[in-house]
This record gives structure tokens, C-alpha cells and sequence, in this order.
């Protein structure tokens, strides 16, 4: 079993548990790496989309890739 260690966040310097993705890995919490403004989609390398955000939270591109069953139950959660 892998024992995992809480790691300081360089932003907020809030102690969290790192998970899989690198930024996380290089200190950043979960609520500190989204920055406002822009697209709420993660890429497969753990870093938030550089595209402005535009329809419910995500860029156009991001936003017509998304199944609308899903995009219906986020707007029903806010």
C-alpha cells in the first residue's frame, strides 16, 4: 500500500494529498489551479485549458465537445 503525504499549497499554503495529475504533483491544490476566467476543462497533462471561457464555464470548442445529458445536470446543480 503507497502512503500518501500532504503537501503545502504554494498558493493558498493549505495542506492537501496530491493526487495523479502534475500539477498537483508540483504543489498546487485542487481549488488553486483553476484560475477564473478561463475554460474549466483539465487537459490529459493536469493543466486547465488556456482558452477563455465563453458558454456555461467552457470555451466553444470544449463546450460543443460535451454530451448535453451532462451539460444539463451541471446547470441544474448551480
Amino acid at each position: 500500500m503507497k502512503q500518501k503525504f500532504r503537501i503545502l499549497c504554494k498558493k493558498c499554503r493549505k495542506f492537501y494529498l496530491p493526487d495523479d495529475t502534475k500539477i498537483s504533483k508540483l504543489g498546487y491544490c485542487e481549488d488553486c489551479r483553476f484560475v477564473k476566467g478561463r475554460c474549466k476543462v483539465i487537459t490529459q497533462l493536469g493543466y486547465q485549458c488556456q482558452n477563455e471561457r465563453k458558454f456555461a464555464g467552457y470555451c466553444l470548442e470544449h463546450f460543443l465537445t460535451r454530451n448535453s445529458k451532462d451539460l444539463v445536470k451541471e446547470i441544474k446543480n448551480r
